[in-house]
Formats: C-alpha cells, sequence, structure tokens
C-alpha cells in the first residue's frame, strides 16, 4: 500500500535530484537532513552516506535508493558523485568541475 510520503516522494525525484523540492525544503533543509541520516558520519556529501540513508529510509519509503540519490545529488548539487569504484578523492574532484543538478 501507498502511503502519502511515498507519493511525495515519486512526484519530487528525477534522474538529478528533484523536480521540485519537497514542500518547505530548500537546499540547506537538504543538507540538514543530510546530516540527521548521517548522525555522527558527517553529511550527505561524505563517504557512505547513501548507504547509511538507503538503510534508513528502507520501509519509509517505496524508492530509498532513488530518495537518498535524489537527497545527496541536491546536498553535492552534482551527479558525478555517483559510480561504484571511485574513490572520495575522485568523486570529491568531480563533483566541485561538474555541477549540473
Amino acid at each position: 500500500m501507498e502511503t502519502y510520503l511515498d507519493i511525495i516522494v515519486e512526484n519530487i525525484m528525477t534522474e538529478a535530484g528533484f523536480k521540485h523540492m519537497p514542500h518547505g525544503w530548500n537546499r540547506g533543509s537538504v543538507k540538514k537532513f543530510g546530516k540527521t541520516i548521517a548522525k555522527g558520519h558527517g553529511d550527505a556529501e561524505s563517504k557512505g552516506f547513501f548507504e547509511r540513508c538507503v538503510a534508513r529510509m528502507r520501509g519509509k519509503v517505496k524508492n530509498p535508493e532513488g530518495f537518498c540519490a535524489s537527497v545527496k545529488d541536491e546536498a553535492s548539487g552534482s551527479t558525478y558523485w555517483r559510480g561504484k569504484g571511485k574513490t572520495p578523492q575522485k568523486a570529491a574532484r568531480m563533483v566541485a568541475k561538474h555541477q549540473n543538478v
């Protein structure tokens, strides 16, 4: 059964970030949400955020991977952090070079 949160999340996610921020959110509140999810491990731009976010959001939204990717995209301003096998340094360099969200 779809929850209200599922419906909202499906309507705001895109392949890169959010089409529209969730009601009442802005770039700052996305970063604050990232810090809340990452608790003690940095923020939405830190290594391991995506995995922690997916684990925390599983069962709360229908597509936790898509939701967490959108949060990280918005927080970093880029989709270039994505991809297995990238070192954190390489991902950071690519994000700095390619702001596409």
